[in-house]
């Protein structure tokens, strides 16, 4: 094993040895780059249409599986439209003979 000697000192690119390189010069810090007020909002206003979409699709999503409860609220609103005019009737006529 005498002829694979390895030299460690030349590791480097291009023949030079890994003790002659320069230091890696790092760019200047850049600051960072200030979002205006609108732009806040323009973000806000995205992140609340989001919101909205996915909680109305969560719920046409429920009321899909949970039909039942539609058919229960229109029974519901349909008899409570009934009885409200039904005493808008009463009311005009008692109107009428007062």
């Amino acid at each position: 094993m005498h002829g694979a000697h390895i030299s460690f000192l030349h590791l480097g690119a291009a023949g030079r040895d890994s003790m002659s390189h320069r230091p890696i010069r790092r760019s200047a810090r850049r600051r960072p780059v200030r979002r205006s007020k609108k732009q806040d909002e323009q973000v806000a206003l995205v992140v609340g249409v989001v919101v909205a979409v996915g909680l109305v699709a969560a719920v046409v999503q429920w009321l899909l599986t949970h039909w039942w409860v539609l058919v229960i609220v229109a029974v519901t609103a349909s008899a409570a439209g009934g009885l409200w005019y039904q005493k808008a009737q009463q009311r005009a006529v008692w109107e009428e003979l007062v």
